[in-house]
């Protein structure tokens, strides 16, 4: 479980929110040559928990992974991401700030053979009027939820800029057994 941050000495800091809050409940730290992504090759994948990684991981091969372990993940979307529609999903826009909810396949040959399976895209549209694309491996939760939990995410990213020297995070597990009570 982590979220992984930068020191200006190019230390990094990997940290877990606990199912409670942002607060952390694992810490890893590596010096600053160890690259983020390989964190969570570290890290003990904990079924029904959502990460949150940056969009810079962009590995395929472990997102998969975690969908395999029954983990779930929320990230944004590069703008680059190429993703074909198989279904779209009811969406009231009128009254909501959901532009779409679909599921679908990635398009690019290497990224869908390294993740075979589907993926939900949910796009958002923000308080500015940008749209957020976000990819999950969860098909439940509602769109509204998913951007909730990745705005959890920039939470944890705060209050770790806050406490110390610690910069951005990338990377933002959530113990989520209390996301299933509705």
């Amino acid at each position: 479980m982590g979220a992984i941050s930068h020191d200006e000495g190019g230390h990094q800091a990997a940290h877990a929110a606990g199912s409670e809050g942002a607060i952390p409940t694992v810490i890893h730290i590596t010096d600053g040559t160890t690259h983020e992504v390989t964190v969570l090759d570290e890290l003990l994948i904990e079924p029904s928990a959502f990460y949150l990684p940056d969009r810079g991981y962009l590995d395929c091969g472990r997102r998969y992974a975690l969908d395999q372990s029954r983990a779930f993940f929320v990230t944004r979307a590069k703008s680059n991401t190429q993703f074909t529609r198989r279904y779209s999903h009811a969406v009231n826009r009128a009254t909501t700030n959901v532009f779409c909810d679909q599921t679908g396949m990635l398009t690019v040959y290497i990224s869908r053979k390294k993740y075979p399976a589907p993926l939900r895209r949910v796009v958002i549209t923000d308080d500015d009027g940008k749209q957020l694309t976000f990819l999950t491996n969860n098909f439940v939760l509602t769109p509204k939820l998913i951007a909730a939990l990745y705005r959890q995410r920039w939470q944890v990213d705060c209050s770790s800029r806050g406490s110390s020297n610690i910069c951005a995070c990338s990377l933002t597990v959530i113990a989520c057994t209390k996301f299933y009570r509705f």
